[in-house]
């Protein structure tokens, strides 16, 4: 997931670099502003603003005027965008993100459960359903490809060789 500690960032000439880069923004020194981030993720700039008005991310570092983020930032914006396309809600996630880095109060996380387990159990049970309906395609796929396929015709997917 993200660590919080391992957020790398390095002083050149007086602008941060920051090293725990992608291949991609190590070639061009990228500076993490919320357009560039809004960028590399391709994901709205209004998301991330929400996304720090909920207290998830947070531009802590300048670059002259401009404030930007720092890679683990961006881990969690990965995982933030993960947790979206796997259909948990943002509140479901945000939990999650707070007890990772510590924010839980002691009380909170003595008395608490850990909010990563239900929310492992709920995407177990997806996973599973997921699988059984894709079993029940392909089972369905298989007697009707085989009788195209007698007739001569392509059927599956295709290579892109």
């Amino acid at each position: 997931m993200f660590n919080y500690e391992n957020a790398a960032a390095s002083v050149d000439g007086g602008n941060p670099v920051y090293s725990d880069a992608g291949e991609e923004c190590r070639q061009h020194d990228v500076v993490l502003s919320i357009e560039n981030v809004a960028r590399m993720f391709k994901h709205p700039r209004l998301a991330l603003r929400y996304y720090e008005l909920r207290g998830l991310i947070k531009r802590r570092h300048c670059v002259g005027s401009i404030r930007v983020f720092a890679w683990a930032d961006c881990s969690v914006i990965a995982f933030i965008i993960k947790c979206r396309k796997a259909g948990l809600a943002l509140g479901e996630i945000a939990p999650v993100i707070r007890s990772a880095r510590g924010d839980g109060s002691v009380h909170k996380a003595k008395s608490g459960p850990d909010p990563c387990l239900p929310l492992i159990d709920r995407l177990e049970r997806r996973r599973q359903a997921l699988d059984e309906a894709l079993d029940e395609l392909r089972h369905a796929y298989a007697p009707n490809s085989a009788g195209l396929i007698a007739l001569g015709c392509d059927v599956g997917p295709r290579s892109r060789s």
